[in-house]
Formats: structure tokens, sequence, C-alpha cells
């Protein structure tokens, strides 16, 4: 048997070989890319390479402190109901969500935010590694004792006499309403007899004229 496709026809088999490769013209293809460079401009037009972001430096083992408390403000509430305008040349750190600029990352909620602030490699580039300090019973005590205290600070700051006479006022306009309510309410029940007495009456006053009794079992 023979190796292609054969085209048959009444006198002659003719055979088209197809299991060899394939060869290319190099030069020609050469002529062809450098006459497509000539017309579209050099590579260095065409093709801008983009500088590779080099990672932040994190700090080596014997630098890093124990895992510390972070005592900054997040301040969440403050982007509730504001809106922000994105466009494709606005900076990361303006494209929307959450920026941490030790990391120069973008988070796209407060979740992933928080997620990622508490995680392994935001505190391994602030120098801190994820172990945390063995602290013994009275350091505890200390730290309750304060926090204590401080409650307790807030708590001269408000001014009792206020809250009270504000609580005094709730109160009074509490039972107002409430007697307004009681008010009204009579005041249906009388419209409603009212109207039931003047029915009553027409009804009386056609029976008379009919000559019929306007009442039943009433006193003597």
């Amino acid at each position: 048997s023979t190796g292609g496709f054969a085209k048959m026809s009444k006198n002659n088999v003719k055979f088209v070989e197809n299991v060899s490769r394939r060869k290319w013209d190099k030069d020609e293809f050469a002529r062809k890319a450098a006459e497509r460079a000539e017309l579209e401009g050099s590579d260095e037009d065409i093709i801008a390479v983009k500088p590779k972001k080099v990672p932040k430096p994190v700090p080596p083992l014997t630098d890093r402190t124990l895992l510390d408390v972070a005592d900054r403000n997040l301040n969440f509430d403050d982007r509730v109901g504001k809106t922000q305008v994105v466009t494709a040349q606005s900076a990361k750190s303006d494209q929307g969500g959450f920026w941490c600029a030790t990391c120069e990352c973008l988070l796209k909620d407060s979740m992933a935010y928080l997620d990622h602030i508490n995680g392994r490699k935001h505190n391994r580039l602030l120098g801190m590694s994820m172990k945390v300090e063995r602290v013994g019973v009275d350091k505890v005590r200390d730290r309750l004792k304060s926090k204590r205290t401080v409650s307790e600070a807030k708590l001269d700051d408000i001014d009792f006499e206020k809250r009270l006479e504000q609580l005094r006022h709730d109160e009074e306009e509490k039972k107002r309403l409430n007697k307004e309510k009681k008010k009204m309410k009579k005041e249906e029940k009388r419209a409603q007899h009212q109207v039931g007495d003047e029915e009553q009456t027409e009804e009386d006053a056609m029976l008379a004229a009919m000559g019929l009794p306007t009442g039943f079992g009433g006193s003597k």
C-alpha cells in the first residue's frame, strides 16, 4: 500500500504525498517580517516593557517584634452613603475599596481589608511576627483596672441632670400621647352612640305616625 491520497481516473492513478514535513522558506518570511516592521514602526515603539514590581523587603526574623494591639481608627462609618468616581486613569489607590499603603494592594470590601491587616503578610511588613506576648495574672489585672478607670472617667463626663431632664420630658410626652389616644377613642364611641340614638328616634316617630306602640317593656 502507499502512504497518501489517491486520485483515480480511467487511465492513470495520481498519488499525493502527505507524510513528509512541510518545508518553509525562512528567507521569504524574514523579508516579509522586515517589511511589516518598516510599515508599523520599530519594535521599541510597539512593545512597551512593563517594569517588574519589586517586592518590599521583609525584616529578618531577628528584628521582628511580638504581635501588638492595633490602636488605629479605621473609620469605616465615614464611607457610608458616599460615592466615588473611578476612571481608567485613576490611581490604583483611588479605584474604590480599601487601599493598604504598607503592602500596596487594594481590597474591595471592609471584611477583606480586616482579614488583610490581621494577616501574616501585612504584619511581617510592619516588622511583627504572629507570636503574642505571654503575660501573667498581675498584668491582666492591671489592664482590666485601667479599662475600668477609663470607663468611670467617661461616666463622670456625662451630665446626669440633663439626662434626667430628658427622661422626664420623654415620659411626659408619652403620657400626653396616651391621653390624647384615650380621648379620641371616647369621642369616637360618643359619636357612634349619637348616631344610634338619632336612628332610634326616627324609628319611634314613624311608629307613632302609624298608630303603633313606640316601645316595648317600658316603665309604667
